[in-house]
């Protein structure tokens, strides 16, 4: 691991547990155990750091996920697989993050919503059409237009007017989406397998 990995490796850890906000460049650099200037140096600014955190983890996130639908024996078992793994992500994640990265570091924030949104949509309409085609999902939904409200409704559950972080829980709003969209697109056949799979997989928020 070079210099600029450590430093996007440590960072990350700490806007995780602290909130990007609430991390200085001084606590950054009294972590690894480096000076301040060799961390200007080396990322340039804090806001530069943030951004290459966030395309960092959108790449990380883009393998874990392929690796999940290749290791899958079918759709609907995809979406409980990445459903425990953002679960897992968001427990250890302070749920300021995403208040920090809109007000603070808009930039970063434009990555999420362009590369990151555009990533999960492509791969809810693949795994539309792989779950139609196994049976698993009703014949007569569109994957285009039902990706695109996956989307939308994700974009909801960052939206603190709507759903306050103070009143809800990230983690079980994510939940209540994702059993939403599953119970809306399986058929009988699907219906039993969501069925199975919820009481294998804890997706309630708990």
């Amino acid at each position: 691991m070079d210099q600029k990995e450590k430093i996007l490796t440590v960072a990350k850890a700490l806007f995780l547990q602290y909130g990007i906000k609430s991390v200085s460049m001084d606590d950054i650099a009294r972590e690894l155990g480096i000076s301040k200037k060799t961390l200007y140096t080396v990322v340039g600014s804090k806001d530069i750091l943030v951004k290459e955190v966030v395309k960092d983890h959108v790449k990380e996130e883009s393998q874990i996920i392929h690796k999940i639908e290749i290791e899958s024996k079918n759709a609907l078992e995809i979406i409980f697989k990445i459903t425990d793994h953002v679960n897992t992500f968001m427990r250890g994640m302070k749920p300021s993050i995403t208040y920090d990265l809109k007000k603070y570091h808009r930039e970063s924030w434009r990555i999420i919503e362009e590369e990151h949104h555009t990533f999960i949509e492509k791969t809810i309409k693949l795994n539309i059409e792989r779950g139609i085609k196994e049976g698993l999902y009703r014949e007569n939904i569109d994957p285009f237009v039902i990706s695109k409200l996956y989307i939308a409704n994700m974009e909801l559950l960052t939206n603190e007017e709507i759903f306050s972080l103070k009143e809800h829980s990230m983690i079980a709003l994510y939940a209540q989406m994702i059993l939403y969209h599953l119970h809306g697109i399986v058929n009988n056949k699907g219906l039993k397998q969501l069925t199975s799979l919820e009481n294998k997989y804890v997706i309630n928020g708990k």
